[in-house]
C-alpha cells in the first residue's frame, strides 16, 4: 500500500487564470496520459472515470463544503453560514430528513408541471428579438441571461420584475465556488448572501402562492414533520442561487459547442426528438462545474493507494 501523499504526481492548479476553455481540456488530457491522479494545492485530483465513480459512491465520503471554505480562511460570517446550511453539507440524518420532506417538490413530475411556463417565457424572449438581427443576436444577453432568472422568479412565486436582482445575487453567491473570487471579492459575495436571504425571508413572510415552489416547500410534510421557516429559506436560496447561474452558464456552453459544430446544430433543428440526447451530450462534454469534490471521512484504499481520512478528492474525470 502507498500513501497518496508519497506518490510522485503531476500538478494541476485550479486557480490558474489561463486554465479555461480548450486550454483546460488540453491540460487534463495531458495529465491523464501521465497518471490517473494529479495534485492540486487543495486536493488530490482524480482523472480516471472508474476511480471517480468509486469516490462519488463511497459511503465513507461527504461533500467538503465547509472544509474548502476553511482552507480559504472562511470560518464565520454570512457565506460560511450559507455553506453550513446547504443541504449538501448537512449530516446524514438531517440530510435524509429534509429530502424526505421536500422530495415531492423536486420530482420529474413536479418539474414537468412548470414546462408550459418555461416555454412561454422562452417564447416571449424569442418574440422580443429583432427580426432583422436573426443570425446576429448576442445569445447570452438575449436569451441565456434573462431566461433562467425569469423562470426561477416565476417558479418561486417572486415578482418577475425582480428577475434582474435575482440574477445579480445568484451570480455573486455562486462565486463562492471560484477560488479566485474568494480571494478578491469576498465582501461582495457576502453582501449578496445577506441580501438574498433577506429577500427570500420576506417572500415567505408575505405568504407565498400555494402553487409556487415556496408554497410547496412551506406545505411539504413527511411523517408529520414540516420544514421550519429557516429551513424553507435555506432550501429556497439554494435553488435560487444555484439554478439561475448554472442554467445561464450551461445554456451558453451549449450554444458555444453547437457554434463549433454547425452540422450538428442543423441536424438538431430538423429533429426535435434529438433534443434529450443533445442535452445529455452537452452536459457530458462541457459541464458548468468541471469537477466535484469529496472528503474522505476515514482511510480509503483504492488500487493499492491509501487516501487518509481528511483528504479532499477532486473528481475530474
Amino acid at each position: 500500500m502507498t500513501l497518496v501523499a508519497d506518490l510522485d504526481l503531476p500538478e494541476l492548479d485550479f486557480g490558474d487564470p489561463d486554465l479555461v476553455g480548450e486550454a483546460y481540456h488540453q491540460r487534463l488530457a495531458a495529465l491523464r496520459e501521465q497518471s490517473w491522479l494529479a495534485r492540486s494545492p487543495v486536493a488530490v485530483v482524480v482523472l480516471d472515470r472508474a476511480a471517480g465513480e468509486f469516490f462519488l459512491r463511497a459511503k465513507a465520503t461527504s461533500f467538503p463544503g465547509r472544509q474548502i471554505a476553511e482552507l480559504f480562511g472562511i470560518t464565520a460570517g454570512p457565506l460560511y453560514e450559507h455553506i453550513d446550511a446547504n443541504i449538501l453539507n448537512l449530516s446524514d440524518a438531517t440530510h435524509r430528513r429534509l429530502r424526505s420532506i421536500v422530495g415531492g417538490a423536486f420530482t420529474p413530475a413536479a418539474a414537468n408541471r412548470w414546462r408550459p411556463v418555461m416555454r412561454q417565457i422562452l417564447g416571449q424572449l424569442w418574440d422580443g428579438l429583432d427580426g432583422d438581427a436573426i443570425g446576429g443576436v448576442e445569445f447570452v444577453t438575449a436569451l441565456a441571461k434573462p431566461y433562467p432568472a425569469l423562470t426561477i422568479a416565476t417558479i418561486l412565486g417572486a415578482p418577475v420584475e425582480d428577475a434582474a436582482r435575482l440574477h445579480e445575487w445568484s451570480t455573486w453567491v455562486q462565486r463562492q465556488f471560484d477560488i479566485r473570487a474568494l480571494s478578491t471579492d469576498l465582501a461582495r459575495i457576502e453582501a449578496a448572501v445577506v441580501e438574498v436571504y433577506d429577500y427570500v425571508d420576506s417572500l415567505l413572510a408575505q405568504g407565498p402562492d400555494p402553487s409556487s415552489l415556496l408554497g410547496a416547500l412551506r406545505a411539504a410534510e413527511a411523517e408529520g414533520e414540516r420544514l421550519s421557516h429557516v429551513e424553507c429559506v435555506n432550501l429556497a436560496v439554494n435553488v435560487l442561487a444555484g439554478a439561475i447561474d448554472t442554467t445561464q452558464s450551461q445554456l451558453s456552453h451549449a450554444a458555444h459547442l453547437f457554434a463549433l459544430e454547425p452540422e450538428q446544430w442543423a441536424m438538431l433543428s430538423r429533429s426535435s426528438d434529438l433534443v434529450p440526447a443533445a442535452v445529455t451530450e452537452v452536459l457530458r462534454v462541457e459541464p458548468v462545474t468541471p469537477f466535484t469534490a469529496r472528503l474522505c471521512l476515514e482511510d480509503i484504499e483504492y488500487t493499492d493507494v491509501v487516501f487518509p481520512a481528511g483528504t479532499i478528492v477532486a473528481i475530474c474525470a
